[in-house]
């Protein structure tokens, strides 16, 4: 008999790990302020984290996934998502059904600061400096209050459908940078999320990112190629702009190897198995997508 889990925040990657979730038995409840159009085979909850009376009848489960996403990058956005948020769904869950036995608490490597291109690990310096970094780092330890608490700490996420870096290329607009970027598949965070749902003690941290640190300009010359490829034409020239540094976090690689040694194989190890099918749908909906 399977599971029931419940996951807050069942958007992009959250819909993902419930259809992978569903295959294997599992019984998934899915919240988010509008659940239309969520799998029929998901039950739906309309409720938000950072209203507590819309939270008053969460169901029995077996283990939570928090995996919410900010509305914005500002503070508040983040302060209401992420802090508020898991503090809201715990208290329900504690005042009604009681609390699961195992929590994940998806997280983002932006708490990582450095800049200096150097390995980064689980037992590396965080930094608060930035209150959007603070607010997640206090949520962390918010979440690890929980019963059976991990937290994953997960690099840029991109699969179908996120075509923003895809757009610069083809806009022609200009990187005033080059730092090493780290990121993962959606479908490979997915993977990630279930595994440390399955692990009785799988301690209480992980970063979750592919095999393949890679500096912007590789990742952006790939893509270039990919459009090329896909349209058999060169791109267009257009009056190049550059890139906004906003949201940059910093020059670092990131490891994998603590997540790999629970048996953690992403699907998509590097950029180049997971761009050609992104830039396909990029190219086959317009740019304007």
């Amino acid at each position: 008999m399977g599971r029931r889990i419940l996951i807050a925040g069942c958007g992009y990657v959250g819909g993902a790990l419930a259809a992978r979730l569903l295959e294997q038995g599992d019984e998934v409840f899915g919240l988010k302020r509008s659940p239309e159009g969520l799998d029929a085979r998901i039950h739906p909850i309309a409720a938000d984290v950072t209203d507590p009376a819309t939270l008053g009848a969460l169901p029995r489960v077996d283990a939570l996934v928090y995996a919410v996403s900010a509305g914005g990058r500002h503070e508040g956005a983040y302060r209401g998502a992420y802090l508020d948020g898991v503090r809201n769904v715990l208290s329900a869950l504690e005042r009604g059904p009681g609390l699961p036995s195992r929590t994940v608490f998806v997280s983002s490597t932006a708490v990582y600061a450095q800049d200096d291109d150097s390995w980064v690990d689980e037992s590396s310096e965080v930094s608060g400096a930035r209150p959007t970094s603070r607010l997640l780092l206090e949520a962390e330890d918010e979440a690890r209050q929980a019963k059976g608490a991990v937290v994953l700490r997960l690099s840029g996420l991109y699969g179908p459908g996120r075509h923003h870096l895809i757009r610069t290329v083809d806009e022609g607009q200009i990187a005033t940078s080059d730092p090493y970027t780290n990121r993962i598949h959606r479908d490979d965070a997915a993977q990630a999320i279930a595994l440390l749902l399955d692990q009785g003690r799988a301690g209480p941290l992980f970063i979750g990112t592919d095999d393949t640190p890679a500096r912007l300009s590789e990742v952006r010359a790939y893509i270039a190629e990919l459009l090329v490829r896909e349209r058999g034409a060169p791109l267009e020239a257009k009056a190049a702009e550059p890139l906004s540094a906003a949201g940059r976090s910093g020059s670092k690689r990131l490891s994998n190897a603590r997540l790999r040694a629970l048996g953690f194989r992403p699907a998509y190890p590097s950029y180049r198995e997971g761009y050609p099918e992104i830039v396909r749908g990029y190219v086959s909906r317009g740019p304007s997508t």
